[in-house]
């Protein structure tokens, strides 16, 4: 799988497209879109158009994730245990994320709604911790996970509107992470690729001599031999 075929313009928009819902998410209730009158993105989204919105703007950033995760796994030749590990973790968040969205504020008891954020919140912790410990994002990703983990731990402790605020940031750190790192990704591997016009190693000279006079040490010529001396008495 190629990194450039993941992370395209028109990905990258539709993958930011889910963030830009949630923040909007008060506005769309002035056109009866959404749920007026709330304090969560569970909340306003509490009516079939505004789930099955988010649901549909949901499908290309949760795929993302899986084929980065599958790409690290492969590249980087991670044991299979540690796969089985990611994948696992990797369904369950996912899971988590589904089961949110079907557990409306507004359709489900308290208490099943309070389960499913828990549920999600540790599933996602469990998954950011374990992509630190065996993908080694970048110092950026890293940073960002954590930053984000801490923000989900505080989300309990919140109401109102600030409630819906929080969750708000949670969720643009999470969507944010994958299309982030396979940029980094990919720019990385582009510093890697490029080559320097001055190694590029010079042809051979061909030499005009011939092979013999290069390798054979010269020889000196034998002196040139004179007639025999003349006899006494002989007429040279």
């Amino acid at each position: 799988m190629i990194m450039r075929h993941v992370i395209t313009p028109k990905r990258f928009i539709t993958s930011t497209g889910c963030i830009i819902y949630v923040w909007i998410l008060p506005l769309l209730a002035k056109i009866n879109f959404t749920e007026k009158e709330q304090t969560s993105i569970s909340g306003f989204i509490s009516n079939p158009p505004a789930t099955g919105a988010f649901a549909v703007l949901s499908y290309v950033p949760l795929i993302t994730m899986w084929e980065y995760q599958h790409h690290l796994c492969i590249t980087r030749e991670l044991e299979k245990s540690t796969q089985n590990k990611l994948y696992h973790s990797i369904c369950l968040f996912q899971f988590c994320y589904g089961l949110g969205m079907i557990c409306n504020i507004n359709y489900t008891p308290y208490w099943v709604c309070v389960a499913c954020l828990v549920c999600f919140i540790l599933s996602y912790i469990n998954h950011s911790f374990l992509l630190v410990q065996y993908t080694s994002p970048s110092k950026f990703g890293d940073y960002l996970l954590k930053i984000n983990c801490a923000c989900f731990i505080i989300l309990p402790f919140t109401t109102q509107m600030a409630y819906w605020g929080m969750e708000c940031t949670c969720y643009t750190l999470m969507m944010l992470y994958t299309p982030l790192e396979i940029i980094y990704y990919l720019m990385e591997e582009s510093e890697k690729n490029l080559v320097d016009v001055d190694e590029i190693p010079r042809a051979n000279v061909v030499s005009s001599q011939p092979t013999s006079s290069l390798n054979e040490p010269p020889t000196l010529r034998e002196p040139p031999t004179l007639g025999d001396p003349p006899m006494l008495g002989q007429i040279p």
